[in-house]
């Protein structure tokens, strides 16, 4: 046991009173506090050590660092100075001394420390006369601007790039690309300068060429586009004279022409000797083909001069089709030629678009084609397809199956005044303006045209044009003639077997129904009479004959026929009687 002992004074008065303190404590808790004590000593001595430490620590590295980089800045001075005494030889001294690029060092003072050997070829100045001179001592080099390289500027900035001229002592003159970069001391302090001269004569000199032929390419170009445009505005100053030569010289043609075919007319109407008519109709034909000729020159030049003008109006085009139907197959039965419409899928009454461009366009392709047609049909069919409500598509294509174009001569079709081939033009003549006015006119109306041909087998050309659908689908004469044969049971009977398949397609439409299509010559027993209402015949098929033979046993089955020519029924002594009593 620790026993503690003090006087405790308890009065401040004249007579000090006090009172004695005995404090007895077990030695095991004295014990205690004396170790807390020692063990907060030890921690406090504990982490100062640590500090310490960390400072020693901290110094060393900062130490560590600053020697590393004194010695990588000695070690980057000595590869840039390159001097004999340079303190770092070996790999350094050979990349300096091995460079293609001149190499130089100088202290602020101007004194030189290193000299390449690129410098010594380039200035013709050896190492061994300029190392620990100063710059000015040497008139070729004194023209170059080191005071500018050693100014205090470069170690601000860091870094300097410059471009210059030099005169060798042989007169040669070089062009110099200089980069200045400073040179630090092992304390960090600015102690001069390495510059690096790098010669760029050569690079310049192709620089130069090079800008010099584009400006001498530029000046043709220039001068060439000014030939071009003065050519283009010669070139239009030229079509629009020519344009307007044609145009006047075909309505001066025309007035004299008309005159040839009013007297030829009247010519016709006379009294002439088979000669004379043989004459008459030659030149009936020539006038004609002189009159389309100049009608295509004087399109041609109005499109190509923009000034044709289009008169869109609304027009019926089963009417359109129908009507210049009548006049091509007189011209396609002259050729003993079978000509086929076929208007089934034209369901309009009424298109907007210009009807003379639209019937030039199909007259153009089918006179071409019954043209290039020595035997078999040409067929037009037309059809309509509607892209929404008022707008539509009006298509048309003509088929033929005369002699076709070779491959290597469709890529011309369209271009004016040229045919497939010069036999062509010999035997068949024209001028080749027709195509090509059908492509452009077709273009104006918001379409195009294309082909396909093989040859010796024939052509099919098809056209689309823009329209504008104003009426209803179905006109009511079509409605009502579908309503008349609605159920009828017909036959058709037709030599040709694309004759009959138009005219099955015809019937149909309309709401017939064939019962069976006959294209050969055929006896009374091979017909179902029992099965059939109607029968439709093609001109002058022998089925009309073999009617007639039995009309008396047709007649009381009420057998109505319809024929492609009424005339041909004129001959059949027991049909026609019947039919004035009929109809």
């Amino acid at each position: 046991m620790f026993i503690a002992s003090r006087k405790v004074v308890v009065s401040s008065s004249p007579g000090q009173q006090f009172v004695y303190v005995h404090l007895a404590l077990p030695a095991d808790t004295i014990t205690g506090l004396m170790n807390e004590r020692r063990l907060a000593v030890y921690g406090f001595l504990l982490a100062m050590s640590m500090v310490f430490a960390a400072v020693l620590l901290f110094f060393h590295r900062s130490a560590k660092k600053s020697f590393e980089l004194a010695e990588a800045r000695g070690e980057s001075a000595a590869i840039v100075a390159g001097s004999s005494d340079a303190i770092v030889a070996g790999s350094s001294d050979a990349i300096v001394a091995g460079s293609s690029d001149a190499i130089v060092s100088m202290d602020i003072d101007g004194i030189v420390k290193s000299w390449n050997m690129a410098a010594e070829r380039l200035f013709r100045l050896p190492s061994s006369t300029i190392l620990g001179h100063h710059y000015s001592a040497f008139a070729s080099i004194r023209p170059i601007a080191w005071d500018k390289y050693l100014n205090a500027e470069v170690a601000r900035i860091g870094y300097f790039q410059d471009e210059i001229l030099f005169k060798q002592t042989s007169g040669i003159e070089s062009c110099l690309a200089v980069t200045v970069s400073p040179i630090w001391g092992d304390q960090g302090q600015y102690s001069g300068v390495a510059v690096v001269l790098r010669d760029i004569t050569k690079e310049r000199n192709t620089q130069r060429a090079i800008e010099k032929n584009n400006l001498e390419l530029e000046e043709k170009v220039q001068s060439r586009t000014k030939q071009l445009a003065e050519a283009r505005d010669e070139a239009q100053e030229a079509s629009q004279v020519k344009s307007a030569f044609i145009s006047s010289i075909s309505h001066e043609m025309r007035t004299p022409l008309n005159g040839i075919i009013g007297s030829l007319n009247l010519l016709k109407r006379q009294p002439l000797s088979a000669k004379a008519e043989q004459l008459a109709s030659m030149m009936d034909v020539s006038c004609n083909n002189l009159s389309v000729l100049i009608n295509d020159i004087l399109d041609m030049s109005k499109i190509e001069a923009g000034k044709l003008d289009l008169n869109v109006q609304a027009f019926n085009p089963v009417q359109l089709i129908e009507t210049l139907s009548s006049s091509l197959a007189v011209r396609a039965h002259n050729k003993d030629l079978e000509f086929l419409v076929d208007t089934t899928e034209l369901k309009a009454e009424a298109l907007v678009s210009d009807p003379h461009r639209v019937s030039q366009i199909i007259s153009n392709l089918v006179n071409n084609a019954i043209k290039f047609t020595e035997r078999g049909h040409v067929a037009l069919a037309a059809s309509l397809t509607r892209n929404d409500k008022d707008n539509a598509q009006l298509n048309v294509t003509i088929t033929d199956t005369g002699i076709g174009i070779a491959k290597e001569h469709q890529s011309k079709l369209f271009t004016a005044f040229t045919q497939a081939d010069a036999s062509v033009a010999t035997r068949f003549g024209g001028t080749g303006l027709g195509l090509s006015i059908c492509k452009q006119l077709s273009v104006l109306l918001g379409g195009d045209i294309n082909f396909s041909s093989t040859q010796g087998q024939g052509s099919s050309f098809s056209f689309w044009i823009s329209v504008d659908d104003v009426t209803s689908a179905d006109s009511q004469q079509n409605l009502a003639l579908s309503n008349k044969m609605d159920g009828l049971r017909l036959a058709v009977f037709a030599q040709y077997s694309p004759l009959a398949d138009n005219i099955k397609t015809l019937m149909t439409s309309e709401g017939a129904s064939v019962v069976e299509t006959y294209t050969g010559i055929v006896s009374f027993e091979e017909v179902s009479w029992d099965t059939i209402d109607v029968i439709v015949t093609d001109y002058n098929n022998p089925i009309l004959s073999v009617v007639d033979e039995n009309w008396d046993n047709l007649l009381k089955k009420y057998l109505f026929l319809i024929s492609a020519c009424c005339k041909v029924l004129e001959n059949k002594p027991r049909i026609m009687p019947t039919l004035r009593r009929l109809f």
